[in-house]
């Protein structure tokens, strides 16, 4: 099961998207705190010349990480989910926000994303 996908800016950390994709998946007001730590966690790995943090898991979840030029999506999901499907979905989605957000000229109104937000939804949970 998918839990939520949070969608960050990769270089600043910056929050361009979180999506609710059960009815356990994380509250709107928890999901920026928890993105940006995640930012966090992987930059400190990265800075520490242990390698890019791409998963790791707690209790019953978790974590996908996977990049793109300016996008890193963050995917809270169950442990036993098949990652092999996921994979394609997740670069899809994050070519779709790469292509459409002009990153240098960006400013930070996060709801002219709203469609984009949605089809990225119906992507991840059709099978």
């Amino acid at each position: 099961m998918l839990h939520n996908l949070f969608i960050v800016n990769k270089e600043s950390g910056i929050p361009i998207g979180t999506i609710k994709l059960s009815e356990k998946g994380i509250n709107e007001e928890e999901a920026d705190l928890i993105s940006t730590s995640i930012k966090a966690i992987q930059d400190f790995f990265k800075d520490l010349k242990f390698g890019e943090l791409e998963t790791f898991q707690f209790l019953e979840r978790q974590i996908i990480i996977h990049k793109k030029a300016n996008t890193l999506l963050i995917l809270v999901c169950e442990k036993k989910i098949n990652l092999d499907a996921l994979y394609p979905k997740l670069e899809l989605i994050a070519m779709m926000f790469d292509k459409t957000i002009d990153w240098f000229e960006w400013d930070g109104v996060i709801s002219k994303y709203d469609e984009l937000l949605e089809s990225t939804k119906k992507i991840l949970l059709e099978k």
